[in-house]
This record gives structure tokens, C-alpha cells and sequence, in this order.
């Protein structure tokens, strides 16, 4: 699987999970053309590289997988975390937390090579 972390994470949590031999971009270093747009665009954009998109913004990203569920088109995951669980307020906790959350997501998930339409709340590890 891989992903892409939405502009709020540290792009620290890609290049480590890299490391990691996961394939994890971030909007902050490696896609900053997204930085500041829409987030239905921001998720068009990860299904375009069949990418899941890693986000804190339940609300909004939600209402853009319930439109294509309601359109029967399969994508590629959301992964969704809240600051209560991954402190952003708090950087070295928030990446330290969330490189174990997400290698573990990530790793459960090797083997994954079509679209999971999933829906995942990511809890720590």
C-alpha cells in the first residue's frame, strides 16, 4: 500500500516510514503543488498515483469518500487519526507515535494491490 500524508503531518513520518521500505510521500516536501488546495483535489491526486491519503481532517475527507461510494468507484484507502491520539502540538510524540501506527498499518498491509475502499482509523500502536 502506499500512501500520502496530508499537509498537517511532518514530512519527518514519510521519509522515516521510507526508511522503513514503506512508499509514503508527503504533501509538505514531495508534493507541494497540493499544499493549500481542495481537499477533494488532494484525494483525486493520491487515487491518480493509487495512493491511500493519511489525514486528521475526518469531516471533509469523509464527505469526499461517501461521494465515491456513492458513485461505486473504488479507491484507494483513507486513513484517518485525531490529534487527541497523535499530539501534532507535540512533534516528537505526534512522529514517533505515528511511524509506529503507520508501519504497522503499512506492513499488515504489504501484499495489498487493488483499491480497498477502506476506511481506517488509525489507533496507536
Amino acid at each position: 500500500m502506499k500512501v500520502l500524508l496530508d499537509e498537517m503531518f511532518e514530512h519527518a513520518i514519510a521519509d522515516t516510514l521510507r526508511e522503513r521500505g514503506h512508499d509514503v510521500v508527503s504533501i509538505q516536501r514531495d508534493r507541494p503543488g497540493l499544499r493549500h488546495t481542495t481537499d477533494p483535489a488532494v484525494f483525486a491526486a493520491a487515487q491518480d498515483e493509487q495512493r491511500a491519503v493519511v489525514t486528521e481532517n475526518a469531516v471533509d475527507f469523509l464527505a469526499v469518500v461517501s461521494t465515491y461510494a456513492r458513485d461505486a468507484v473504488p479507491h484507494w484507502g483513507l486513513v484517518l487519526t485525531t490529534n487527541s491520539r497523535f499530539p501534532r502540538h507535540q512533534p516528537d510524540q505526534a512522529v514517533r507515535l505515528l511511524v509506529a501506527a503507520l508501519d504497522a498499518f503499512l506492513v499488515a498491509r504489504a501484499d495489498s494491490t487493488e483499491p480497498t475502499s477502506e476506511t481506517h482509523w488509525l489507533q496507536p500502536t
